[in-house]
């Protein structure tokens, strides 16, 4: 693994006749252009590592082209259209993306997961994880550097974006009772194929570390009814506060997406703590059919607990469960201009959600 090396200009700074600014660093260029920079405008030098970028072709098992630099501190690989495999699991030193063209579909079909302590961004590709007996992501064990004074690990997180997971059994993201605070986690235009079979959580902290920003938007995520999704949508149990991890509020929100048979008949989310001050909920302009309890989604979110005005922002949801319009519970005010009607999609079953009955939900079903 290539070292990092900080050269903190503290020689510019020695006791003498000369000052910082009597001096200037010269960068000669291998196509001898000169660059000069004054030296009190130098705070400090540094080398790093280059991002590690790969063009990976079709038919490659990429948990092999990862082993290769999995101590790099930032990896890409760019799919071409084609199928992968993914077939064993790889810890990770640093943050990964794995980007598919934007036009044509790549597709990797995982046996095993990634282990990280860095972010992970997956970017228009197809994942048939219908073979994983172990979660998507799992943190790896927190490291004894680089944690803030709250003993965590801070990072950006985890994003999803035009991706489609198909057969997930365990968890997507499984914090492994570690300490790390994430920024985000974020699902954007993508599809959550859920087999709920195994019960598992779909984002679980479980008793280590939390996220601030949990975002879903423009997405659908359904389980098959065969198999209802009897894990927990999100769930944490470390009793602490986001604040007591380094961050400052926790907001998770739902926009314009499609959810069906997720938590059905269950609480929606597992908290040790619940209708805090640093928690809110947004809730708008979504299709909930037969999520959580009846009637209860959005107490759910909240560990079941009452949907108050200082914790929820709810507007334009169609609400429904076991073929009924139901009546969200919350307080007063809290749930607003719900939309009275029974969606009718055109195969729940096998994953098609089209529908004409309303303009809400993720949008390609329009």
């Amino acid at each position: 693994m290539k070292r990092i090396f900080s050269a903190i200009i503290a020689i510019l700074a020695f006791t003498g006749a000369y000052a910082q600014g009597d001096y200037q660093m010269n960068i000669i260029t291998k196509s001898g252009k000169a660059i000069a920079i004054n030296g009190e405008d130098i705070v400090s030098v540094t080398f790093a590592e280059k991002p590690v970028v790969l063009n990976v072709e079709a038919g490659a098992d990429l948990s092999e082209v990862l082993a290769e630099v999995a101590g790099a501190k930032s990896v890409t690989l760019n799919l071409a259209a084609g199928e992968y495999t993914f077939g064993e699991t790889v810890a990770l030193a640093g943050n990964l993306q794995i980007v598919g063209p934007a036009d044509a579909e790549a597709k990797v079909v995982m046996a095993a997961g990634i282990e990280t302590v860095g972010s992970v961004t997956f970017k228009n590709i197809v994942v048939d994880a219908s073979a994983l007996k172990v979660p998507v992501i799992k943190m790896s064990t927190l490291p004894t550097e680089g944690l803030n004074e709250k003993g965590a690990l801070l990072i950006s997180g985890v994003v999803v974006e035009n991706c489609k997971f198909e057969g997930l059994t365990y968890q997507f993201f499984y914090a492994n009772k570690q300490s790390y605070l994430l920024n985000q986690i974020k699902v954007e235009n993508s599809v959550f194929a859920i087999d709920g079979s195994a019960k598992k959580t779909i984002f679980d902290f479980n008793s280590g570390g939390d996220v601030e920003n949990l975002t879903i938007n423009n997405s659908t995520i359904y389980a098959n009814p065969a198999s209802e999704q009897n894990g927990c949508f999100y769930s944490t149990q470390s009793g602490k506060a986001v604040s007591d991890l380094g961050g400052n509020n926790q907001v998770i929100s739902i926009t314009n997406t499609t959810m069906y048979n997720i938590c059905y008949a269950k609480t929606v989310s597992s908290l040790r703590r619940n209708s805090q001050s640093w928690q809110h909920y947004v809730v708008k302009n979504n299709i909930i059919v037969n999520c959580g309890k009846s009637g209860q989604f959005c107490k759910g979110l909240n560990n079941g607990s009452s949907a108050k005005a200082a914790n929820f922002d709810v507007d334009n949801n169609v609400f429904n469960f076991d073929g009924a319009v139901v009546a969200e519970q919350g307080d007063e005010g809290v749930i607003k201009n719900s939309i009275e009607t029974v969606v009718e999609f055109a195969d729940a079953a096998n994953g098609d959600f089209t529908q004409s009955n309303v303009k809400v939900g993720d949008p390609r079903w329009f």
